[in-house]
């Protein structure tokens, strides 16, 4: 592609009209053309991830009219195997969705983002980081597969350069970790500073399984949480820590 998209793409392209190998390839043809209107990938069967890190997400010029949503094909349930510390990163980018239903306004859980990683998930299997705002993780279940990958699962967090915190987030109806693979820190949303709080984000009907803190936060503002599942597993050695 040598322009900016816009439309329906489909990951892995296969027999379909357009689209990409890998989520790799579609990341980096965001980054590079830009989108001209609402765009979706739609991963349309297992994607191995593992090799090699995902290219940073970063566009900073998304809008409402070009938003980008990543969601599975009608009636497939995908599982994005993803190593690095984070997964998929999603840095000072507005307007990205991560929808796991395979309906169209479902809520449904029907897309995996499994992390299978040596150096671990430390910056979380998704992260959301410093601008970025307008982001929606919904309806996905978010696993590991080696313990060493099991810090955090979606973190929304900013680097103490940065002079912006994320904001205008919505984390709703996922499954974070299971009762025998809990994270360590299931849903996370940090500023950092109390003048640089992460604003107006709604985490709701979420399922958490954490070995030590369920949702953590750390300099928030406007916040609402109601109707999440967590359970504390006690798996991580150190609980000393625990949070609701």
């Amino acid at each position: 592609y040598s322009q900016s998209m816009a439309g329906p793409y489909w990951i892995p392209k296969g027999s379909n009209i357009r689209g990409f190998d890998n989520l790799a390839e579609a990341i980096t043809a965001v980054n590079t053309l830009g989108l001209s209107g609402e765009t979706t990938f739609y991963i349309d069967a297992d994607l191995d991830q593992s090799a090699a890190a995902l290219p940073v997400l970063q566009r900073e010029d998304l809008t409402a009219n070009t938003r980008l949503t990543i969601k599975p094909s009608p009636g497939k349930t995908p599982t994005v195997t993803l190593t690095g510390s984070p997964g998929l990163d999603i840095v000072n980018t507005k307007y990205v969705t991560i929808d796991g239903s395979n309906q169209n306004q479902g809520t449904t859980r029907d897309m995996t983002f499994l992390m299978n990683s040596a150096t671990g998930a430390g910056s979380g299997v998704i992260r959301v980081y410093n601008a970025s705002s307008h982001v929606d993780i919904m309806n996905l279940n978010i696993r590991y597969e080696t313990a060493t990958a099991a810090s955090r699962g979606i973190l929304v967090d900013r680097a103490s350069a940065a002079t912006v915190s994320p904001s205008n987030l919505h984390i709703i109806n996922n499954a974070v970790g299971t009762s025998d693979k809990a994270f360590s820190d299931g849903i996370a949303l940090w500023g950092n500073l109390p003048t640089l709080p992460v604003v107006d984000a709604v985490v709701a009907d979420n399922i958490v399984y954490a070995g030590r803190r369920g949702i953590t936060t750390f300099y928030v503002k406007d916040q609402f949480y109601y109707d999440n599942e967590v359970y504390v597993t006690g798996q991580v050695v150190n609980n000393i820590w625990h949070g609701g």
